[in-house]
């Protein structure tokens, strides 16, 4: 290994090659990253001191005839940096542009007439190159984020320019006088390419373990592009594929390095599957160190060099389950009506709309492992049971993720009769709620999943009605029959002979019985009329055309509401419950 601490000049040398292997991540640094960097820059005019840009590791590529003949001396695999390079190339590239020095950008940082020093990869090769090859200053357009870190350094460099009265001249001058640095180049025969980019740690976004995993899994394989481009990429890589997979489950928003991201709770998910798949071996220290989210990828490389698995087979399985999460647990599907049978599209809402990803293991086992359809389906309707019984009952989730992961597949849960047997053994916190515990808690608890009870009722008891029109969950909304105790309110809620009763009315309240779903187009307009009694409501819904979702089997809707009413529909709600989800 050779250290150094070189200036750009000397890394981005006319004759060196930066390739950026087909396997690692995209350019990914965003508005955060390039402010920084930007003015990181502009402060190398105030200081005669070194500056550093931060660690880079290469890995020396063995030359071609072709490179010969196009006078490269020195070819590199980017290990660790691109992130960096990436957007000092193009920073320079706009800055020359705005000195009308393209030339003097040629003459640098392209080889032979048309090929940045740096090659970039698979994904972001035409958008790099496209800029790369600019000869004045253009306004480009578009998601991929080297157009957008373009388009950022064009309008910061005019902005230095016009209003803080930055010399560009004198800017570029200091950076390529002062900026270096530190770099790493490995001699690939003696030293660990993958070990040093696995646990690096410089400066940048950190990689998701789905990157992680792309590099280990097609890094060392012969056919590793082509295997890459057809099995790989299209599932987790595509443009559309990789605003899935980075998105936060409990926000359905881009998620910034969020443990909650789809891609980390898929890997996890993912490791709670196959790590039993060699139980016999596993020992006590590795069982409990394999389950942590934060070792994923050393599980899954585990996987490889402990229990002998090969890249490629490891890969295929890993893509399989991918496809089975992303079609059906996506919360965008919570716009979509459910089937009214029982089924994986109805556990997946319950998940989707909770964000619990505790039961995704053992859904995506039974998915994959049990071939026939009917006997998938009655797994899920108990599994449904079981999730919507706990829910009313406020049941604890200690061991919970156990359950689905070392309980049931550890030990081949994959009959509904076994699943059955399996939740009857236990007691305490795992068992199935009984009617007593769910009517007892419906009349006593809080429920915040009022609006998810409703549709998951709704939808099961209209089965075979073709009267009502069945809707997706997020068409709805919950509201409250009877509104919170508050002075703007005072009418409807007299003050009660002592505090205890004061308590037990509010308490009261946020139950199951004094809530009701109806769709969301009135949402806004139900805001003027918030926390007011449901007679004041009903000329709302009725303006606007809005639909109470009322179901009598759960008791009458009525516009004067009082707290015995409450309390009897309380008790009519959870027997309709445990009706429709018997056990």
């Amino acid at each position: 290994m050779d250290a150094r601490t070189p200036s750009i000049n000397e890394v981005l040398k006319k004759d060196t090659v930066l390739r950026i292997p087909y396997y690692q991540r995209r350019y990914v640094w965003g508005e955060e990253y390039w402010e920084r960097f930007a003015q990181d820059m502009e402060s190398t005019m105030d200081s005669d001191q070194t500056y550093f840009l931060g660690a880079i590791i290469f890995s020396k590529e063995n030359k071609t005839q072709e490179d010969n003949r196009k006078g490269i001396s020195e070819k590199y695999l980017v290990v660790d940096g691109q992130q960096r390079l990436t957007t000092l190339m193009i920073y320079m590239k706009v800055l020359h542009l705005m000195l009308k020095k393209n030339a003097d950008f040629t003459q640098q940082y392209i080889v032979c007439g048309n090929t940045p020093i740096l090659v970039h990869n698979h994904e972001d090769i035409a958008a790099f190159n496209h800029v790369m090859s600019l000869d004045t200053l253009h306004t480009l357009s578009g998601n991929n984020n080297i157009f957008k870190a373009y388009q950022y350094f064009s309008k910061y460099l005019a902005d230095a320019k016009e209003n803080r009265g930055v010399d560009l001249q004198v800017l570029l001058n200091c950076i390529t006088a002062l900026v270096r640095f530190m770099c790493l180049k490995l001699d690939s025969k003696e030293d660990d390419e993958q070990r040093i980019f696995d646990t690096i740690n410089s400066l940048g976004v950190p990689l998701t373990t789905g990157e992680l995993m792309k590099n280990f899994l097609y890094k060392s394989n012969d056919d590793g592009l082509k295997k890459y481009t057809t099995t790989w990429r299209p599932v987790f890589d595509t443009d559309k594929q990789v605003e899935f997979w980075n998105k936060d489950r409990a926000r359905a928003r881009q998620a910034k390095n969020s443990k909650n991201s789809n891609i980390e709770v898929f890997f996890h998910a993912f490791v709670r599957i196959k790590m039993w798949d060699f139980k016999e071996s596993l020992t006590s220290s590795q069982k409990i160190r394999f389950v942590k989210a934060g070792n994923v990828f050393s599980t899954c490389k585990s996987f490889v060099e402990e229990f002998g698995m090969s890249h490629l087979d490891l890969a295929d399985e890993i893509i399989e389950y991918a496809n089975l999460f992303r079609k059906y647990f996506n919360v965008e599907s919570l716009n979509n009506p459910i089937p009214v049978y029982s089924c994986v599209e109805r556990v997946a809402c319950l998940i989707n709309a909770t964000t619990n990803s505790a039961i995704i293991p053992y859904v995506l086992y039974v998915l994959r492992n049990v071939e026939s359809e009917a006997e998938r389906n009655d797994i899920f309707g108990y599994l449904e049971t079981y999730l919507i019984r706990r829910i009313l009952a406020g049941s604890d989730n200690k061991s919970y993720s156990d359950l689905f992961a070392e309980n049931l597949i550890g030990n081949r849960i994959n009959t509904c009769a076994s699943l059955v047997d399996y939740i009857a053994s236990k007691e305490g916190y795992l068992a199935m709620p009984s009617d007593f515990e769910v009517i007892n808690s419906v009349a006593t608890h809080s429920i915040k999943d009022s609006t998810l009870l409703y549709y998951m009722y709704e939808t099961k008891i209209h089965r075979n009605s073709e009267e009502v029109e069945v809707l997706s969950y997020n068409d709805y909304m919950s509201d409250k029959l009877m509104p919170t105790p508050k002075k703007d309110n005072q009418g409807t809620w007299m003050p009660l002979a002592n505090r205890e009763e004061e308590e037990q009315r509010k308490q009261l309240v946020e139950t199951l019985g004094n809530s009701f779903i109806l769709s969301v187009s009135g949402k806004r307009e139900l805001n003027a009329v918030a926390n007011r009694p449901l007679s004041a409501k009903v000329p709302v819904f009725a303006k606007y055309n809005l639909k109470m979702r009322t179901n009598h089997a759960l008791g009458d809707i009525h516009n004067i509401w009082s707290m015995d009413m409450i309390c009897k529909r309380n008790e009519c709600i959870a027997k309709g419950f445990c009706t429709q989800f018997s056990v």
